[in-house]
């Protein structure tokens, strides 16, 4: 038989066993506890920063709005909300609330409509060229300092007709469509188009940018999604950054007031639609941090692919460009 001691011992042990099984336990709990206190306390948080917002937003609108999320962001102690007018849900803009700003809600609804007006002028022309496009454009400058600009009675079209020179466009258009001898002049004629009608408006200046992607590579791509999903706010420069390893062309446009247009980066005058160049893009980069490897092959081998065609039409006197 075990001596008194020898059980004694045991017994102890099993006592401090079942101690600390229930420490650990109810250590567990206080953890779970604390975390769904804090969980909850940001969805109150949340909800009361939605109806804030639109509380806000009827007041300085007149109109109701809804709130489709809102993001807690740790670094800023801030929010980021999503939010739409209810009489058309469609149009989604943000508004944020950081320490930064003094915990003030600040968005522009205005902003918003106004740069759909803007897109909606430029879209007959860029659909032209083709059905599958990204496009970011807006006419702003000086015109924000006018009236007549945050008047949302008065149309766009009209508000820039009778302030030309203080309006400034600064537009992006992005293809995945390949530039060939049997489309490159269709293209041309149809970008010049864009030109001429801008320079009709005469604006004080504009900024054009138009980037040509892979085919192939974006063909069973829904490009809309990825930029409004994936992109972030700054949608089309993180689309440019992503995947510029898959950019064949681009053809810069600029204007200045009282000169004529011009080409970037050759500062070329734009007097007809052959003027227009496509210019190669040199921007690969095998060491860019967004490009993954499946991606970075695909291009080595389509860049080596479009060197063996041009290598075989210099050899044929034609140029590609």
């Amino acid at each position: 038989m075990e001596s008194n001691k020898s059980l004694y011992f045991k017994l102890v042990a099993v006592v401090l066993l079942i101690g600390l099984m229930f420490g650990l336990k109810a250590y567990q709990d206080a953890g779970k506890a604390k975390k769904t206190k804090e969980v909850t306390a940001l969805k109150k948080a949340k909800e009361y920063v939605a109806e804030e917002t639109k509380l806000y937003l009827k007041l300085k609108h007149n109109e109701e709005f809804g709130v489709s999320s809102v993001r807690y962001i740790p670094e800023t102690e801030g929010y980021e909300i999503m939010v739409y007018p209810v009489k058309n849900p469609t149009v989604e803009f943000m508004v944020t609330k950081s320490r930064a700003t003094g915990f003030q809600l600040n968005g522009s609804y205005k902003d918003t409509l106004r740069a759909l007006e803007s897109r909606k002028i430029m879209e007959p022309f860029a659909e032209k060229i083709s059905d599958k496009y990204l496009l970011s454009a807006g006419f702003n400058g000086d015109i924000r300092d006018e009236k007549d600009y945050w008047n949302m009675e008065i149309p766009l079209k009209e508000v820039i007709k009778k302030y030309p020179n203080k309006t400034y466009l600064g537009m992006s258009i992005f293809y995945f469509i390949d530039i060939k001898e049997s489309n490159k002049k269709e293209i041309q004629q149809k970008i010049y188009e864009i030109v001429k009608y801008l320079e009709s408006l005469k604006l004080g200046s504009y900024d054009i940018e138009i980037e040509f992607y892979d085919e192939a590579y974006f063909k069973d791509k829904d490009v809309e999604r990825i930029r409004k999903e994936k992109m972030g706010p700054s949608g089309m420069m993180n689309f440019t950054s992503q995947y510029t390893n898959f950019i064949e062309y681009f053809i810069k446009i600029k204007s200045k007031e009282g000169q004529l247009t011009y080409h970037f980066p050759y500062g070329k005058k734009i007097r007809k639609y052959q003027d227009i160049d496509f210019v190669e893009w040199t921007g690969y980069d095998e060491t860019s941090p967004h490009q993954i490897p499946e991606v970075i092959k695909y291009r080595e081998e389509k860049w080596k692919e479009l060197s063996k065609i041009r290598e075989k039409a210099m050899k044929n006197k034609k140029n590609l460009k």
